[in-house]
């Protein structure tokens, strides 16, 4: 795992934790840990799919804040809600915008030009599309950190499981409580089983 020292620096993470799990959390601490401020993108589909993404942003956020209360009340920490795009330029420019927006460089963030983007694998799609869309970003310097989520997973009845959002939803519908609770925080997983219940029980 790549170590980025702690500085005058904007952490981004984009990502759809649905349902957050303790990958997710994990990369929020370590991101709050390393910068003076974080932005999270919470990505939404344009179409509800309870399949891959059975929560509501409301409801992701609402979890989150519940881990991260102190952050969030100190400003170290902003929820946002980005929503897909059928074109990469647009969906990029929405991420611009969240930037530019909530840390205006030429007000009190003068070092939010400097932008650690966190990520969990090259493949990862909103890491590609900033790369690809990266020289529209004027005045922001970009450093990619990735936060690897090969080789993580939780252990159950003598198996290594892969800790991943595909893994925890399966778990959830298959009622398996106490698998399931080994995904993520204590604190959120009574209202994140309670939220599956009423979806599909």
């Amino acid at each position: 795992m790549e170590k980025v020292e702690k500085s005058e620096t904007l952490g981004l993470i984009i990502g759809r934790m649905n349902p957050p799990h303790n990958g997710h959390l994990g990369t929020i601490k370590k991101a709050l840990s390393e910068n003076q401020k974080v932005l999270l993108l919470l990505g939404t589909p344009q179409k509800r799919d309870l399949e891959k993404n059975p929560l509501t942003f409301e409801q992701r956020k609402n979890l989150l804040e519940k881990c991260f209360k102190e952050e969030i009340n100190e400003t170290k920490l902003r929820i946002f809600e980005i929503i897909d795009s059928d074109s990469d330029f647009v969906w990029a420019d929405n991420v611009y915008k969240f930037v530019s927006n909530n840390y205006p460089l030429g007000t009190d963030y003068p070092w939010a030009r400097d932008v650690n983007f966190y990520f969990g694998e090259s493949a990862d799609s909103a890491l590609n599309c900033i790369k690809e869309n990266q020289k529209y970003f004027i005045d922001y310097n970009f450093n990619y950190v990735e936060n690897p989520r090969a080789g993580t997973f939780v252990e159950h009845n003598g198996e290594k499981i892969d800790l991943s959002a595909t893994n925890f939803r399966k778990a959830l519908r298959s009622g398996d409580e106490e698998l399931a609770r080994k995904f993520t925080d204590p604190r959120i997983f009574y209202e994140i089983k309670t939220h599956f219940k009423s979806l599909f029980f």
